[in-house]
């Protein structure tokens, strides 16, 4: 089973939901959710996990300050699958980054 590190990244340019990871054949251990405020004004962000069986948050309508960052996960997290994904949604348009960084066995 090969193993592959890689980090996913995503400019949140708009307020609509963004797929920020996708699941692949096999398994993705998200090991870490980073998120940036890159712009001169807070943004609030919400993070959730989608599954067929509807949406979890990991977090909701947190604020990230001006020119700081937050780290979502305190634990890694399996997204098994290509039917599960993991979704960003901002406040404001063009305020936040994220880097989502994954561990893939495939």
């Amino acid at each position: 089973m090969p193993e592959t590190y890689r980090n996913y990244t995503t400019k949140l340019n708009t307020t609509s939901s963004t797929v920020v990871y996708s699941g692949i054949d096999g398994v993705g251990i998200v090991n870490a959710i980073h998120t940036a405020n890159i712009s001169s004004g807070s943004a609030d962000l919400s993070l959730f996990i989608s599954k067929s069986s509807g949406e979890y948050y990991l977090i909701k309508e947190a604020a990230v300050a001006i020119q700081t960052s937050l780290q979502t996960l305190d634990a890694s997290i399996p997204i098994s699958g290509s039917g599960e994904h993991i979704y960003a949604k901002a406040s404001y348009p063009d305020h936040l980054d994220v880097v989502v960084s994954v561990l893939e066995i495939t």
